[in-house]
């Protein structure tokens, strides 16, 4: 090293200039200043020659490799005149079904009001209060025993009132029985809460009069205050116009 030999350089020439002026004190005083003086200067030169490399505390990241994913292409396509045509005719079809039975319905009706100018003409119905909170899931309505009307699978009724019975009745007692089960919702604005059920189970009796008698009974699906309990419907009568 540099240091090394300048020392041992120096160190040389003052022991050998220590010896020839030994008897000088003043002269050892000044050489002692002049080896710190050179001391200090090789410490200098030393200190500038040394080069200390910055430390990154980032190192280079290593490379990424990309990914490439396959592309997918969907097609659509758009219906052709065959299918509106095909559309057409279904629709044509259901037209003239619809037509066909109204016009049986007024004829039954016709002949029903020619006989109850003779005789009894009998109007059964349910009432739902609630058309638009309330789904059924179930009903069945018996006449005398008999099922007259029955609905399943959760349906919507198309509005209130659902008939079951129009036609002439013998005199005497008959016996009306509901068995209904709902689903409601709170609010309209809300789907189907399924906790919120009831269950109506009834029997009720009519009498019906000898001669012209033109009577409707209306079961009315009353909304109990309380969820999950078994409902009440109430019979009310009404005189056909």
């Amino acid at each position: 090293m540099k240091i090394s030999t300048a020392l041992t350089l120096t160190l040389s020439l003052t022991l050998l200039t220590a010896g020839n002026l030994n008897a000088a004190d003043s002269n050892i005083q000044a050489m002692d200043s002049v080896l710190d003086r050179l001391e200090r200067k090789l410490m200098e030169q030393e200190a500038s020659s040394l080069k200390i490399e910055p430390i990154n505390p980032y190192p280079a990241s290593k490379s990424t490799k990309s990914v490439k994913f396959p592309t997918s292409s969907f097609e659509g396509r758009l219906p052709g005149a065959e299918d509106f045509q095909g559309l057409e005719k279904q629709i044509a079809a259901l037209e003239k079904e619809a037509d066909e039975l109204s016009g049986q319905i007024e004829s039954m009706k016709g002949e029903l009001l020619s006989t109850a100018s003779k005789g009894s003409l009998v109007e059964i119905e349910a009432l739902i209060e609630d058309p638009d909170l309330t789904s059924i899931r179930e009903l069945s309505f018996y006449l005398d025993g008999a099922k007259i009307y029955t609905m399943e699978g959760g349906e919507w009724t198309p509005s209130p009132e659902l008939p079951f019975f129009l036609g002439p009745l013998e005199a005497g007692e008959h016996t009306l029985k509901l068995e209904a089960r709902t689903v409601r919702r709170r609010d309209k604005t809300l789907p189907l809460d399924q906790n919120i059920y009831h269950r109506y189970d009834q029997s009720f009796k009519i009498q019906v009069q000898a001669g012209v008698y033109r009577k409707g009974f209306r079961m009315r699906l009353v909304r109990p205050e309380q969820q999950n309990t078994r409902a009440q419907a109430s019979l009310e009568a009404y005189d056909i116009p």
